[in-house]
């Protein structure tokens, strides 16, 4: 019986949260030198206010609950805060750095991690670029787009042993382009 109500109280709680996409989440990184847009949902027509960079920006919820907006460009540096409410909650995220974003996309190639390279060993103890950020996808299908992961996705810096389950290809990608631009790589 408590398991029934639970479930009917649920949508009850859920309902007029502000909700964002798990990419956005701590540690994320954002595209340097390009406008930053946010999204997410919360109680249609609702107004949403984002704090960002000592502004109070706001968006307006649709009749779906689905808000967006676009804050100005800015260059490659952090960490900031993002602070994202509606009045019924409120979305705190941390540690937020601005930089290039590469999407690194592919076969089983992609998946070989860092513990199965060369010199792995030494290669883990050496890493130590928190500013170097991995956000894994969860593997899931989908025949249209979606809003969101199945399963929510972490940003992880690619310190010490972090760096064990990165994909390889990535990891040294990442680190080679960080070593050249000097700028923070997500």
């Amino acid at each position: 019986m408590l398991t029934g109500i639970s479930c009917l109280l649920f949508p009850v709680l859920m309902f007029g949260q502000v909700k964002m996409p798990a990419f956005f989440s701590d540690g994320m990184v954002l595209q340097r030198d390009m406008d930053i847009r946010f999204w997410g949902n919360a109680q249609p027509n609702s107004a949403v206010k984002v704090a960002w960079q000592g502004k109070q920006l706001v968006a307006q919820a649709d009749a779906e609950g689905r808000w967006t907006l676009e804050s100005a460009p800015l260059g490659a540096g952090g960490p900031y805060i993002l602070k994202v409410s509606n009045g019924a909650s409120e979305t705190v995220i941390e540690d937020i750095l601005i930089g290039d974003l590469w999407i690194c996309s592919g076969q089983s190639n992609m998946e070989w991690p860092v513990n199965r390279s060369n010199d792995a060993a030494t290669e883990i103890a050496a890493a130590n670029f928190s500013s170097i950020r991995l956000f894994n996808l969860p593997r899931q299908r989908a025949f249209k787009p979606l809003d969101d992961f199945n399963e929510p996705g972490v940003w992880e810096k690619a310190v010490g042993k972090n760096i064990t389950n990165f994909s390889a290809v990535a990891y040294f990608f990442g680190r080679k382009i960080h070593q050249e631009e000097g700028v923070p790589i997500g």
